[in-house]
Protein backbone atom coordinates (compact mmCIF):
# COMPACT_ATOMS: atom_id res chain seq x y z
CA UNK A 1 0.00 0.00 0.00
CA UNK A 2 1.38 3.38 -0.97
CA UNK A 3 0.87 6.15 1.57
CA UNK A 4 1.26 9.81 0.81
CA UNK A 5 2.76 11.78 3.69
CA UNK A 6 4.25 15.23 3.94
CA UNK A 7 7.00 15.66 6.52
CA UNK A 8 6.42 18.98 8.28
CA UNK A 9 8.47 18.69 11.47
CA UNK A 10 10.81 16.82 13.78
CA UNK A 11 10.16 16.28 17.48
CA UNK A 12 13.23 17.66 19.23
CA UNK A 13 12.17 17.43 22.86
CA UNK A 14 9.45 17.70 25.46
CA UNK A 15 7.99 20.84 26.99
CA UNK A 16 6.69 20.94 30.54
CA UNK A 17 5.32 18.03 32.54
CA UNK A 18 1.98 17.43 30.78
CA UNK A 19 3.25 15.69 27.66
CA UNK A 20 3.68 18.48 25.13
CA UNK A 21 6.43 17.91 22.59
CA UNK A 22 8.55 20.58 20.95
CA UNK A 23 8.53 20.30 17.15
CA UNK A 24 11.09 21.92 14.90
CA UNK A 25 9.21 22.91 11.73
CA UNK A 26 10.51 21.61 8.41
CA UNK A 27 8.00 23.78 6.59
CA UNK A 28 8.07 27.46 5.75
CA UNK A 29 4.76 28.10 7.55
CA UNK A 30 4.68 27.07 11.21
CA UNK A 31 0.93 27.87 11.27
CA UNK A 32 0.40 24.68 9.25
CA UNK A 33 0.55 22.81 12.56
CA UNK A 34 -2.60 24.61 13.79
CA UNK A 35 -4.63 22.74 11.16
CA UNK A 36 -3.54 19.26 12.30
CA UNK A 37 -6.21 16.95 13.65
CA UNK A 38 -4.21 13.73 13.38
CA UNK A 39 -0.88 12.67 11.96
CA UNK A 40 1.56 9.79 11.60
CA UNK A 41 4.93 9.66 13.33
CA UNK A 42 7.90 7.89 11.77
CA UNK A 43 11.58 7.31 12.45
CA UNK A 44 12.72 7.91 8.89
CA UNK A 45 10.91 10.42 6.66
CA UNK A 46 12.48 8.83 3.57
CA UNK A 47 10.63 5.60 4.43
CA UNK A 48 7.14 6.48 5.73
CA UNK A 49 6.27 2.78 5.91
CA UNK A 50 8.68 2.64 8.87
CA UNK A 51 6.05 4.23 11.10
CA UNK A 52 6.28 4.39 14.85
CA UNK A 53 2.67 5.54 15.24
CA UNK A 54 0.52 5.14 12.11
CA UNK A 55 -2.17 7.57 13.28
CA UNK A 56 -2.30 9.74 16.36
CA UNK A 57 -4.83 12.38 17.38
CA UNK A 58 -3.57 15.91 17.97
CA UNK A 59 -5.15 17.36 21.11
CA UNK A 60 -3.60 20.83 21.02
CA UNK A 61 -1.09 22.99 19.18
CA UNK A 62 0.61 26.16 20.37
CA UNK A 63 3.16 28.21 18.50
CA UNK A 64 6.16 29.40 20.54
CA UNK A 65 8.46 31.64 18.50
CA UNK A 66 9.35 29.40 15.54
CA UNK A 67 8.55 26.12 17.31
CA UNK A 68 5.30 24.18 17.56
CA UNK A 69 4.27 22.73 20.92
CA UNK A 70 1.98 19.77 20.32
CA UNK A 71 0.06 17.51 22.68
CA UNK A 72 -0.91 14.06 21.35
CA UNK A 73 -3.60 11.73 22.64
CA UNK A 74 -2.12 8.97 24.76
CA UNK A 75 1.01 10.96 25.70
CA UNK A 76 -0.22 12.82 28.76
CA UNK A 77 3.02 13.14 30.73
CA UNK A 78 6.63 14.08 30.15
CA UNK A 79 8.03 10.55 30.57
CA UNK A 80 5.74 9.02 27.96
CA UNK A 81 6.13 11.97 25.56
CA UNK A 82 9.93 11.59 25.76
CA UNK A 83 9.55 8.40 23.66
CA UNK A 84 8.60 10.58 20.69
CA UNK A 85 11.89 12.49 20.60
CA UNK A 86 13.63 12.42 17.17
CA UNK A 87 10.52 11.23 15.32
CA UNK A 88 9.23 13.05 12.26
Amino acid sequence: MINSYLTIGKIVGVHGIKGEVKVLPLTDDVRRFKKLEKCALCKNPDNPDDQFVPEIKVLSVRIDNETALIKFEGYEDRTIAERLRNLY
